[in-house]
């Protein structure tokens, strides 16, 4: 075909592989027109088993494909050794026939399987190389090496002859048209080769080779035969000659490979019958014979059961990847990331499975992945993955879970949905995690894996849709939030009393009113997570909700309501990250360090990626370890020091640790830059900087007092002026806004203890009465919480 390259793209910062069209082809205007229009196919495809094709073009008279790179080695290299594992050899094959199956969808047929054209990732993931580009070469069949490609244009032309030598199909050695079916045969050669170390079909020159192809049938082989029979029956069926014999999908020769390799082997009954006692050399044949079948079949049963974790040590953790489309039309956007959430969010109620948190999994919406890979990104032992596609009355699914320490596949299926039954999809997929993984479910668990709610397949794609979207109602700028909030509208119009939606909306429109104050708002997120819990009480986000609105100005900052909603969250759905991170967040604005630790300790099992991190950094900032705190936010990742907290936090860390007249012109450009439900942090944050300068802060102070008191981050404002009354000398001033901030939810000893610039009115009576009310309130809340804390 001609040569290829590995390259950088400077403008993404990736290495690539790059294909040049030989000159020789490059002035046949059919010849590019068949290499373009083929490119232009084969980047409509998308799928995890084939390698994708990034751009098509011509540059200086010289036509080019860019590919992505694979790192690893083909499954010739692999095979060098002789024969795979069967175990090894199936979870290839099966992948391989994914890809196929995907491409015979877009209704494009490769021609060309063969080791070489398969890559293997480190993690022993299938790739298929060189997919469907046009391929020609000069050489006869005759004159050729029987590896070399004999190739032609794409399209199929009766009477041409396509493929690889040992590899084709009777139809292309016949050069008759050729659709999926052909491939299919060519897995059947690889799957053979990749068994027993040989190929099915060969001879001593070419002719011979494709004689053998359309006519012979293969060798009987021990290696084949020891296996177990339905592998080797689905083998033999691959490499029919009449290709309406064989499969006729390659996603049905995926699924019938996992089944055989999954379901436990049944040997043949044998029948004894009498024999003449073979002489001592015959025995040790036959004896030998025996040995090597037993071990076989030793070593493939031993390869064939699924990993176990051993009884003792750390429950299981799972990540769920982001679903990729194979064929979108007609599916909202992010429809892959909120099946993914969903998921999650089923699967956190079981306590002995740990699941990383869609935060932890959605960069890799996009991205393409590399299960075992990102398993090792995500510090899981396993990982689950899948495809979706809409057909014609129904939606189709296929999964797969790899063991991340191996990289080899535990399990995948196909799961087939008639039109009006996706609603059935997480259930069916949650039961095969919980089974597969060996997870012993407790009363409470089974409940909450029950079947779901029947919903229309629109309603349900839209709730998806809409899911993916709502773990940045926290951190997202204040349009984004009405937006979010207001995605679960159109699903609660056509199903009023679906209770997931409800909790869902109920959630977002509790952060909304907390950072955004409105009564009318508040109403509203009470009234969902009202109505979710009588429908469906056994749902942890509506607590979560309810926990967001009893903490806040209008729940009139109720510990005692949120703690006991977070905790009976969290019986709930045991792994529900958000509920250990609230509850961390009020302990430590109630100056209760030890159980803030436990719970962000609880939050950073289910997900290491950095938030129970950032938690400490502001909970350090508050209790006066500012350098400690300024160095946890400087060892967090860009994209959390982006969050609103985040940036007000250290900006107030460095506005009290650096010189304040070097850092005000920074801090003026972030009063300016911020959103106005923010903007009075940053200008608070200004006063204490003016403060520090010896400078008024009065307007300053006017302008933060001016904006929503009611806003629930306003404790940190109030705290935040009495430490500049407080660098100024206004004692009674500081103990004013002091007092403030505890009676907005900020009732925290240790913080107002812990701040050195404080100092100066800790020895005031009026500090030692406002001491002593902080005490006796949080006294009251643990009386009321005994037994829960």
């Amino acid at each position: 075909m001609g040569e290829v390259y590995r390259a950088r793209d400077t403008r993404l910062g990736r290495d690539v592989a790059v294909k040049i069209l030989p000159a020789a082809f490059a002035a046949d205007s059919e010849s590019i027109r068949r290499f373009e229009k083929e490119a232009h196919a084969v980047a409509s495809l998308s799928h995890p088993n084939i390698v994708t094709l990034l751009d098509v073009g011509e540059e200086q008279g010289v036509r080019y494909a860019v590919a992505e790179l694979v790192a690893g080695e083909t499954l010739r290299t692999r095979m060098a050794g002789g024969a795979l594992s069967p175990r090894e050899a199936v979870e290839i094959a099966a992948q391989i026939a994914d890809g196929l199956a995907a491409a015979h969808e877009k209704g494009v047929v490769h021609r060309d399987i063969k080791p070489e054209n398969v890559a293997l990732t480190p993690s022993g993931f299938a790739r298929i190389l060189d997919f469907g580009l046009a391929k020609r070469s000069a050489p006869a069949i005759g004159a050729a090496s029987e590896d070399e490609a004999t190739r032609s244009e794409l399209l199929t032309e009766p009477g041409v002859v396509a493929g690889t030598v040992g590899y084709m199909s009777p139809e292309q050695v016949r050069g008759a048209a050729v659709d999926g079916r052909s491939d299919v045969f060519s897995l059947g050669v690889v799957l053979w080769e990749m068994l027993t170390g040989r190929r099915p079909f060969s001879g001593d020159s070419q002719v011979e080779t494709l004689n053998a192809i359309l006519k012979e049938e293969p060798q009987p082989e021990l290696a084949l035969d020891s296996l177990p029979p339905e592998l080797a029956r689905i083998t033999r069926r691959c490499l029919e000659k009449r290709r309406e014999n064989r499969y006729h999908s390659a996603a049905d020769l995926a699924h019938d490979l996992r089944s055989a390799i999954r379901e436990p082997s049944r040997p043949p009954t044998q029948t004894p019958t009498a024999r003449p006692v073979p002489d001592r050399r015959k025995a040790l044949l036959v004896g030998s014979a025996v040995l090597f079948i037993a071990i076989a079949a030793a070593v493939f049963l031993v390869a064939r059961r699924p990993p176990r974790v051993p009884s003792g040590k750390v429950p299981r953790t799972l990540a769920v990847l982001p679903f990729r489309a194979i064929s979108a039309e007609g599916m909202p956007e992010h429809f892959g990331l909120g099946l993914a959430d969903s998921l999650i969010g089923r699967l956190a109620a079981v306590r002995d499975l740990t699941v990383r948190p869609t935060s932890a999994i959605a960069r890799f919406e996009t991205a393409a992945t590399d299960a075992a890979e990102v398993g090792r990104q995500l510090e899981v032992d396993a990982v689950l993955e899948g495809t979706y596609q809409k057909l014609e009355g129904m939606t189709r699914v296929s999964i797969q879970m790899t063991d991340v320490s191996r990289g080899g596949i535990l399990w995948s299926d196909r799961i087939d949905l008639a039109e009006g039954k996706l609603f059935e999809l997480q259930d069916a997929i949650s039961r095969q995690v919980v089974e597969k993984l060996e997870v012993e479910l407790r009363p409470s668990e089974k409940h909450a894996l029950e079947a779901s709610q029947p919903l229309p397949d629109r309603v349900l794609e839209r709730y998806l849709a809409a899911r993916a979207r709502l773990m940045y109602v926290a951190t997202a700028n204040a349009s984004l939030r009405q937006e979010i909030a207001a995605s679960f509208d159109a699903v609660l119009a056509e199903q009023p009393d679906f209770a997931p939606a409800l909790g869902a909306r109920a959630y977002s429109r509790a952060w909304l009113t907390f950072v955004q104050p409105s009564a009318e708002t508040y109403r509203a997120a009470v009234a969902d997570a009202e109505r979710a819990i009588a429908l469906e009480p056994d749902l942890a986000e509506p607590r979560v909700a309810r926990a967001s609105l009893a903490w806040s100005s209008f729940g009139g900052w109720d510990v005692v309501k949120a703690v006991r909603e977070l905790k009976l969250a969290i019986s709930k759905s045991p792994n529900l990250e958000i509920a250990h991170f609230d509850l961390a967040r009020i302990y430590y604005h109630n100056g209760w360090l030890a159980e803030s630790e436990e719970e962000l300790d609880a939050g950073e099992r289910i997900n290491p990626a950095g938030e129970a991190e950032r938690q400490r950094a502001a909970r350090d900032s508050m209790i006066g370890n500012w350098r400690e705190a300024l160095e946890r936010y400087e060892r967090l990742s860009e994209s959390i020091q982006r969050t609103w907290t985040a940036r007000w936090w250290i900006a107030f860390l460095r506005a009290v640790l650096e010189d304040p007249r070097q850092y005000e012109a920074e801090l003026e450009r972030l009063r300016l830059e911020s959103e106005a439900d923010i903007r009075a942090n940053f200008v608070a944050i200004l006063a204490i900087v003016r403060a520090r300068s010896g400078r008024d802060f009065s307007d300053l102070e006017r302008e933060a007092l001016s904006a929503d008191t009611r806003a629930g981050h306003f404790h940190h404002i109030y705290y935040e002026l009495a430490v500049a009354h407080t660098i100024r000398g206004d004692a009674a001033g500081a103990l004013q806004l002091l007092r403030r901030a505890a009676d907005t939810g900020m009732p925290c000893s240790p913080c107002f203890d812990g701040d050195a610039l404080l100092a100066p009115i800790r020895g005031s009576k009026g500090y030692r009465a406002l001491r002593a009310d902080i005490e006796r309130r949080n006294a009251g809340y643990r009386a009321a919480l005994k037994g829960v804390l």
